[in-house]
Parts: structure tokens; C-alpha cells; sequence
């Protein structure tokens, strides 16, 4: 997948637990920037270890240290990678003071980039145990940089903007909601 996919990805996942967060006044829209600011970083830093990658070319050196000792979709992408980003993100909380939500959002958005990468063609090779992980049937995923994941790309980002202003933008909750019940009608009409 590519970053401008994956960071779609995350963000369709991701708003309506933001905005439940939100409701129950665990985070402050105050917060809501940083955080899906740490959810993006979080969504592109897995591919940390391909040295063409939109991050790659963002941090130029670690790359090549990654890529000399694991393959690209290896550790990183891996359980055990999970765990250990983990334990990194409870050492910077412990001895930076970073809140939690922000580092819990980055490890989300990492999280949710192997999830990602489990639906093209590819999979996750060595996820645990060495067992593969896919979470579609084969005729749903997609090849990385095709046509599918364009398609692919749009429906993320659609379900995104339309998230982001069904719950972070009251002023338009109710035309979006009018133009949604009339698309629902159009495609009922249909059938």
C-alpha cells in the first residue's frame, strides 16, 4: 500500500473512535490535531524498513540501517515488532512525559498499517509464527500502486471526510446526512 493509502486507511478506522473519545471527554478537540497527527506518523513509519518509502525519504539514514537487517514487511511488520514499538512508546511516555493519547494514536496508526498491508496481494508474509496474514479473500485484495488500490484509496478517503464532518464539523451534519439518506434512496431505487 502506499502512504497516501495508508494514511486514508487509518483515518477512515479511526475517526469514529476519536469522536467517541471525544464524547466522553477522554481527549479534548484541542487534541484532535496532534493525534491525527501521531495516527498518520504511526500509519507510514512500518515501511521504515523499504528504502523508497514516503518515510524513507522523510528520515534518510534509518532506512538502510533497517534494511540491512530485515527485509521489507519483515520485522516491522511483524507481532513482535508491534510489541516492541510498544515497549519504545511506554519508554518515551515514562521518561519524556509524552501523553499517552498521542503515543496510543501513533501506535494505533502503526497497528492499523500492518492491518492495511494484510489487504493487498502481498499480505504479511511473517506476521507470527510464520503464518501469513490477509484479512480479505484473495478477489478483494489489490496489488500495491494499481488501479485497486485507487479505488481503494477513495473509499478510504470518502469514509474519512465524510466521518470527519458527520462528527468534528456540527455546522454540516445536517446536509450531509440529507445528501446521504438521498443517495441511500437513488441506490434503493435502483434495485
Amino acid at each position: 500500500m502506499t502512504y497516501k493509502t495508508h494514511i486514508a486507511f487509518a483515518g477512515a478506522i479511526s475517526l469514529y473512535p476519536l469522536h467517541q473519545l471525544q464524547l466522553h471527554h477522554y481527549i479534548t478537540p484541542a487534541q484532535l490535531p496532534t493525534l491525527l497527527g501521531a495516527l498518520a506518523l504511526g500509519a507510514v513509519m512500518p515501511d521504515i524498513d523499504h528504502t523508497r518509502s514516503y518515510i524513507s525519504n522523510k528520515v534518510p539514514i534509518l532506512p538502510y540501517i533497517f534494511a540491512f537487517y530485515t527485509k521489507h514487511r519483515g520485522f516491522t511488520h511483524s507481532l513482535f515488532g508491534l510489541a516492541v514499538v510498544a515497549l519504545l512508546l511506554f519508554a518515551i511516555h515514562r521518561f519524556k512525559g509524552v501523553q499517552t493519547a498521542t503515543l496510543a494514536a501513533f501506535w494505533f496508526g502503526y497497528l492499523l498499517h500492518i492491518a492495511g498491508d494484510a489487504l493487498t496481494l502481498s499480505g504479511i508474509k511473517n506476521f507470527c509464527c510464520d503464518r501469513a496474514l490477509y484479512l480479505f479473500p484473495r478477489f478483494l485484495r489489490f496489488r500495491t500502486g494499481s488501479f485497486g488500490e485507487l479505488v481503494y484509496f477513495f473509499l478510504f478517503s470518502a469514509a474519512a471526510g465524510y466521518e470527519y464532518l458527520l462528527f468534528f464539523d456540527p455546522t454540516h451534519m445536517p446536509d450531509i446526512t440529507r445528501h446521504l439518506h438521498t443517495a441511500i434512496d437513488f441506490f434503493n431505487s435502483l434495485l
